[in-house]
């Protein structure tokens, strides 16, 4: 090598070494703390170190969904959209991304947006069944569409008949059935709201015009009993799992 390439190249690998080296250094040691935090339910601390291992690392697509996950689960659906759109981008492997986004659009009320990342979610991933139950909670919350959400919450049952919210959505769909009940559930999700009205319910394919009327009063169903999903606190409750890290990270389907 000519001795005045190899003078010129010194100076650079010293500051390679100096100042480039620690700084990776630094961003390994800073994203496994945000993990160790995460995984150990402390979620302030572990934004705190995403947030500081973006700034280093702006491409660590685990990073961005992890804080996704965090920002959807302070209510803050759109910064949880982006940083969730991001991840998807930089992983598209990670096939999970598309449930979430799903729960962050229903979370800003955006309907079709939520209803179209639910149906994105793919089959071999362990949210598959709840993305039908959430995709029934838009259905049935944004859209007033009776057929709908009996389709997606009947599907969910089918997955996992055992869940916890089993009786309550049986209940809910035999009310779907009933025009009268699912015109007091529209009412009762407008008051709950404040707004002056909800609307009916949705004409043509999603309508329950077509579906059958209970017509004894001993049948019908108290309001009160009725399933009334509050779509926004299910969004932020399904934020970050309270599964276990090790379990958290083998969530994370590839396609």
């Amino acid at each position: 090598m000519n001795p005045r390439i190899r003078s010129s190249l010194f100076p650079a690998l010293i500051l390679v070494l100096v100042f480039v080296l620690p700084v990776l250094a630094a961003d390994s040691e800073m994203f496994k703390k945000a993990e160790n935090f995460y995984n150990s339910g402390k979620l302030e601390m572990a934004l705190l170190f995403y947030n500081k291992e973006i700034s280093l690392n702006p491409d660590n697509a685990a990073a961005y969904y992890h804080r996704g996950r965090i920002l959807l689960n302070n209510r803050d659906y759109s910064s949880a959209k982006e940083d969730l759109r991001k991840a998807r981008e930089l992983d598209p492997r990670n096939t999970d991304a598309f449930y979430f986004l799903g729960l962050a659009a229903m979370g800003m009320t955006n309907a079709s947006e939520a209803i179209a990342s639910f149906a994105k979610v793919p089959e071999n991933s362990r949210y598959y069944p709840d993305s039908f139950e959430n995709a029934g909670n838009t259905w049935y919350v944004l859209k007033h569409d009776a057929t709908n959400t009996i389709r997606c919450w009947e599907t969910y049952l089918e997955l996992k008949p055992d869940n916890d919210q089993a009786d309550n959505i049986r209940r809910a769909i035999e009310c779907l059935k009933d025009p009268d009940c699912f015109a007091q559930a529209l009412a009762a999700l407008a008051a709950r709201s404040g707004q002056p009205g909800a609307g009916g319910p949705s004409a043509g394919e999603g309508s329950s015009t077509n579906m059958s009327s209970q017509t004894a009063d001993s049948n019908k169903l108290k309001i009160e009993e009725i399933f009334m999903p509050d779509i926004q606190g299910e969004a932020s409750k399904a934020g970050v799992s309270k599964q276990k890290g090790s379990e958290d990270k083998k969530s994370i389907q590839t396609e």
